[in-house]
């Protein structure tokens, strides 16, 4: 794959049409091969169509997203828009300082919860962030948190 790949960058070509260029490939050599196409669009302004069912390949190399099913088109725009367009819930992870009983609004989903450490899932709304950081703040004493959103790979899903 990779032998293929530098061939077809030799002459310095204005488009090239990139088909799961990752496959089969190394945690490493995936990552460096990402960064040899970034380069390549950057320093040649080279277009890059890329066909991928490698999720991490979109994200490290596309800004624009074409999303078909069935010869449908069914999303065309950026990645970031496809992010805010579609990400209906945050997963907030809460790690308390000591063992705690939570007590969770009629929002929140807990996908796990144990003595001292709760993962909840809420709608992706400023409401629901700032009733449930004012929850956490006032009733609980909070070890750590943190803020997830889905992964592209779950936010696609939802087109399927």
């Amino acid at each position: 794959m990779k032998c293929e790949i530098v061939a077809s960058l030799m002459h310095k070509p204005l488009v090239i049409f990139l088909d799961e260029p990752t496959i089969g490939l190394d945690i490493v050599a995936k990552q460096n091969l990402r960064d040899i196409i970034n380069e390549i669009n950057l320093t040649e302004n080279t277009t890059i169509f890329l066909t991928s069912h490698d999720l991490q390949d979109v994200e490290n190399i596309c800004d624009r997203v074409i999303i078909i099913n069935h010869g449908k088109m069914l999303y065309d725009g950026t990645l970031d828009k496809l992010k805010k367009a579609y990400i209906k819930k945050k997963i907030i992870k809460v790690q308390f300082e000591t063992n705690t009983f939570f007590k969770k609004k009629d929002y929140m989903t807990i996908i796990e919860s144990k003595e001292n450490f709760i993962k909840m899932e809420i709608p992706n709304s400023k409401e629901c962030l700032n009733e449930t950081f004012t929850l956490l703040n006032t009733e609980y004493k909070i070890e750590d948190i943190s803020i997830e959103n889905p992964t592209i790979e779950e936010i696609i899903k939802e087109f399927y």
